[in-house]
């Protein structure tokens, strides 16, 4: 029996620190794009790449000045960042007038918005502007592209829902 409780002892002290640990440890409901970037989806990571490197319709000076320096970043040649830059304007022409649809229809119907349609119509979006990407660049730029868009995932900290 002495050594029953022993054992018991021994295993309860054992987990104090496993529980301490897990106090500690980031939420389930959490993925660090920087420790676990395969789990951040293309789609996430597309979103925030395209949101980056375009400007506002409006876009002041300024404005375009901080886009083609983001889109020096990705080391596409003339051709593919004038390419880029079509398909960019294109796509946040279109999320501006998405958002705005969006609002909209949160702001009318308040408590009862339903954004399933609106999210179905967001990755439709973004996958109509990856397509438009593959064939308006190069192949060596839309490697580049695709090269920034999973390097990109590591500043990403993804928030899955659930809660506390």
């Amino acid at each position: 029996m002495k050594r029953l409780a022993t054992a018991f002892l021994a295993i309860a002290l054992g987990a104090v620190p496993l529980l301490a640990q897990h106090h500690t440890a980031a939420p389930a409901n959490v993925v660090d794009g920087a420790k676990n970037p395969e789990l951040i989806p293309d789609s996430i990571a597309y979103l925030h790449v395209f949101l980056n490197l375009s400007a506002p319709t409006n876009a002041t000076v300024e404005e375009r000045r901080i886009q083609l320096s983001h889109l020096t970043i990705l080391g596409l040649d003339q051709r593919d960042s004038q390419a880029a830059l079509v398909v960019l304007a294109e796509f946040r022409s279109q999320r501006d007038a998405w958002v705005a649809r969006w609002n909209a229809e949160a702001q009318t119907t308040g408590a009862s918005f339903s954004p399933g349609v609106y999210l179905k119509q967001e990755e439709d979006m973004l996958q109509a502007t990856r397509d438009a990407l593959k064939r308006s660049l190069s192949a060596t730029g839309m490697l580049k592209f695709d090269s920034f868009a999973q390097t990109f995932k590591k500043s990403i900290v993804l928030h899955t829902g659930g809660g506390q």
